[in-house]
């Protein structure tokens, strides 16, 4: 009885096989990065496509603020004097609020809003009344631009006129500011 005999691949054939895979994963390593790249290079497409459709713009117009004098009356002194104040000098309604809730709901979403917390009633009047004196305190609005569902010649139409109307002068005393949401997508 004979043992069978191992064969024992030779160096020269284990390189070949062991090239002939390693070229393999090269293909299918490079058809990957290829894969990769065609997926990266349409990420900022579908970024822009769901900022675009998450993007609101809201414009404000100016509105007149309370005054320091008319404020004051609203807040007699001896009512909660020694309570921490939110003073709103930007924002929907420019004034005193004794919660920051309060401030911020004033604030929130307005462009260039600006509010301060002061220790009592008369430092968040004192600041008020001087921000008021400096033209730094400002009632935004929001606009309320409902789009009517009309014909598409009247929309053509009303596009052009808000186009025109866009590229005019504000009327005196009027200023509008727009506020958009930003979206910021790192893709690592």
């Amino acid at each position: 009885m004979s043992t069978p005999a191992t064969t024992t691949p030779n160096p020269e054939q284990e390189l070949a096989a062991l090239l002939a895979q390693l070229t393999d994963m090269g293909k299918l390593a490079l058809a990957m990065s290829h894969h990769v790249i065609h997926l990266q290079e349409k990420i900022p497409a579908v970024v822009k496509a769901l900022v675009d459709a998450q993007t609101q713009v809201v414009e404000f117009e100016r509105g007149t603020a309370i005054t320091p004098d008319e404020l004051e009356a609203r807040f007699p002194p001896g009512f909660a004097d020694l309570v921490p104040w939110y003073v709103v000098c930007i924002g929907r309604e420019p004034g005193m609020y004794l919660s920051s809730e309060e401030a911020d709901a004033q604030v929130t979403g307005v462009p260039n809003q600006f509010r301060k917390k002061k220790s009592t009633r008369r430092e968040a009047l004192d600041f008020y009344r001087l921000k008021y004196g400096q033209r730094e305190v400002m009632k935004l609005t929001e606009v309320d631009e409902e789009v009517d569902q009309a014909p598409a010649s009247s929309q053509a139409q009303a596009s052009s006129q808000a186009q025109r109307a866009a590229s005019l002068p504000p009327p005196a005393g009027t200023r509008r500011y727009s506020s958009a949401i930003t979206v910021t997508v790192t893709v690592g």
